[in-house]
């Protein structure tokens, strides 16, 4: 009895979440629609949504994540103008970062503290994850590659994910709405943007 009860949870548990990220990237959507129809809406002096104010893009180029094995990665890009370019990425590194993955049906989302971190290619967690920072040039952008185990459990449902990576006073959201649950008992899910 306890065993289906549990279950039961789960369910509700990962149809609430599914609920949750699909509202959230509807409003992403909607916000970046009416931004772009240069539409004055409720917001600071730019016309910038107030919802919207302050966070900055996380270009997701791929987000995995693997029931079977616990793992996932996460592979994007950022710009660090806002932070001050490489000294300024390195100055939030250096107070330690968080990193948080939500939806494709995960239960609740997922939040990874990283503690203060001296290097900027490598950066680990406080368990097995791994953030590298690899800046393209002299540019003021950076591949973010971040990995880890977790204890996923699918199915995952192919509905999109949202990350925010937390840098100084920085939120670099990225969004990804195609995503692609695949496996036995679809224990994996593929987003890109």
């Amino acid at each position: 009895m306890m065993g289906a009860r549990s279950s039961h949870t789960n369910a509700v548990a990962r149809t609430l979440s599914t609920v949750a990220v699909s509202l959230l990237l509807l409003v992403c959507w909607t916000d970046q629609v009416v931004a772009a129809s240069d539409v004055p809406i409720a917001g600071d002096s730019a016309g910038v949504p107030d919802r919207l104010a302050g966070v900055q893009p996380f270009n997701l180029k791929r987000v995995t994540v693997r029931g079977g094995t616990g793992t996932f990665e996460v592979r994007g890009s950022i710009d660090t103008t806002v932070l001050g370019s490489y000294v300024g990425l390195a100055d939030a590194l250096r107070k330690g970062f968080t990193f948080q993955l939500a939806g494709a049906g995960l239960p609740l989302p997922q939040t990874i503290h990283f503690p203060p971190c001296v290097s900027v290619i490598i950066c680990e967690g406080s368990a097995s994850e791994v953030a590298s920072f690899v800046r393209k040039g002299t540019s003021n952008r950076f591949d973010v590659t971040i990995t880890g185990y977790e204890p996923f459990n699918g199915p995952f449902v192919p509905l999109g994910v949202l990350t925010t990576l937390s840098l100084g006073d920085e939120d670099f959201v990225g969004l990804s709405a195609h995503c692609r649950a695949r496996g036995r008992g679809q224990q994996n899910v593929t987003c890109r943007p």
